[in-house]
């Protein structure tokens, strides 16, 4: 080799370790960028209808940490960390947010003391660093705390910190102070006014179970958050649907035989003259075999629960079968009836909820079913290995949930941290699936100001 080659080679060399150390130093201290962790969503997802516009309003907090190196010849490594929280509205037509609001920011922060009341008055209301209501069309704060003291100002030194004392009903939204007395604020007016003590209440999102009055809550203007489920992974499946003449289940092919007396290892059902099973004999609606299921029906006969009987049970003769699989529901419970009912659609056909596969790869899938003879009119796989809310809607079904990041046999899941947070649109005609992947797809939202 030319020694002129040789001496040139070498000076690209020398030059190039400059560009080289920075490169590693800038991998070992990070100073590449800083460290997004989250957003993560905050409460429960809340859906409400704005001016006649569908909109999915949800709270998140987020962490980014900055590293910061100093020094030329001796380097020292500084940590900066900074809590956001952000309000968001999103559209599920087309599964994106129309805006991110920026609430808050500063060093340091957790994950408590967070909670979604809902919407009413044409504002959400929400908690987070004290109570807050915010406009629907823009997310920015429109009554706080300090507009709060100055109409009450004995609620300054009284005001509750426990979240379950602010509870939000067809009635405004109530207070129960921490001397016992009672406030309502309307939500529309946003005027103040002393009200007698409820008592104990209980917490606000358990409030949720009791019976509903949609009509109600509807001349109200008032939507309630989703009711969330964080560690069910059965919460919003159910397996009978009792209607006045005719019951729908979902189970296995030997349990569905026993009820029809044709189970030699159930006597008492097979030896049965008149034919028929009743509500003690259907399928759990607590227990999901990790089997393949179908969907079956029958006659009802019998006014009360304990009256009821099952006729001419037999299974759908178009249904497909799903494995560990429910009938989808949302978790709330009208008024006076005993159970959550099934989401419906167009009167004739239900929603499945079941697993792709039973090992680490699993997925949820959906699948909308008809009731009348249990054809499959679309089946989609969810990017979701754990449900924790289910918002209806007329044309989109919305669902907050986890995705499983890949991981090894050897390295243990945390499901609460070691997962993708997803709010996932499904629309109800075609079986589509669009997702945003909060902690993923943040970025393509930048957001406004406080």
């Amino acid at each position: 080799m030319p020694r002129s080659k040789t001496i040139s080679r070498l000076v690209a060399a020398v030059l190039a370790l400059p560009v080289i150390g920075s490169g590693v130093l800038t991998l070992l201290s990070g100073r590449g960028g800083p460290i997004d962790d989250g957003p993560f969503l905050e409460g429960a997802p809340v859906r409400a209808s704005v001016g006649g516009t569908d909109g999915v309003f949800v709270l998140t907090s987020m962490w980014r940490t900055s590293v910061l190196t100093t020094g030329r010849f001796v380097s020292s490594t500084k940590r900066a960390t900074v809590q956001y929280l952000d309000l968001w509205r999103f559209d599920p037509a087309s599964a994106r947010p129309r805006w991110r609001h920026r609430i808050a920011s500063g060093p340091g922060g957790t994950r408590t003391g967070f909670r979604v009341l809902g919407v009413a008055g044409g504002k959400l209301w929400y908690v987070a660093r004290g109570l807050r209501a915010a406009s629907l069309e823009d997310g920015r704060t429109i009554f706080d705390t300090v507009a709060l003291f100055a109409r009450a100002p004995s609620l300054r030194t009284t005001f509750p910190q426990r979240l379950s004392s602010l509870r939000l009903d067809t009635a405004g939204l109530h207070v129960q102070a921490a001397d016992g007395r009672g406030w309502r604020i309307d939500p529309v007016t946003l005027t103040v006014t002393e009200e007698p003590a409820r008592g104990p209440w209980d917490d606000a999102y358990s409030a949720q179970f009791a019976g509903r009055v949609p009509k109600a809550e509807t001349r109200a203007g008032l939507a309630l958050p989703a009711v969330v489920f964080p560690a069910s992974p059965n919460g919003y499946r159910m397996a009978n649907h009792w209607e006045a003449t005719r019951w729908t289940g979902i189970g296995t092919d030997a349990h569905g035989d026993s009820m029809r007396g044709a189970d030699a290892e159930r006597p008492r059902l097979a030896a049965r003259l008149d034919g028929y099973a009743t509500h003690e004999d259907v399928f759990s609606d607590f227990y999901f075999p990790e089997e393949r299921v179908r969907l079956w029906t029958a006659r009802v006969e019998g006014a009360r629960e304990i009256e009821r009987r099952l006729r001419d049970l037999q299974p759908l003769p178009k249904s497909d079968t799903f494995l560990q699989g429910g009938l989808l529901h949302d978790a709330t419970k009208l008024a006076g009836a005993s159970r959550a009912l099934p989401v419906r659609l167009d009167d004739a056909s239900v929603l499945v909820l079941s697993r792709a596969r039973l090992d680490d790869a699993d997925t949820l899938v959906l699948t909308r079913a008809s009731i009348v003879d249990g054809a499959t009119r679309w089946s989609a796989r969810l990017p979701l290995s754990i449900l924790t809310a289910v918002m209806p809607g007329e044309r989109v079904l919305v669902l907050h949930g986890r995705q499983y990041r890949p991981h090894t046999r050897d390295t243990p899941r945390d499901p609460n941290s070691d997962a993708h947070e997803a709010l996932v649109f499904v629309e109800l005609a075609t079986g589509t699936v669009r997702h945003w992947f909060l902690d993923l797809d943040h970025a393509k939202m930048a957001p406004t100001s406080p």
